[in-house]
């Protein structure tokens, strides 16, 4: 089973969003 490469964007760009406000 293969995501989607706009979903898999969706995800990481999530996950940066995430890794900034933990991070600070």
């Amino acid at each position: 089973m293969s995501v989607p490469l706009k979903v898999k964007d969706k995800v990481i760009g999530v996950l940066n969003v995430k890794n900034k406000l933990v991070g600070g």
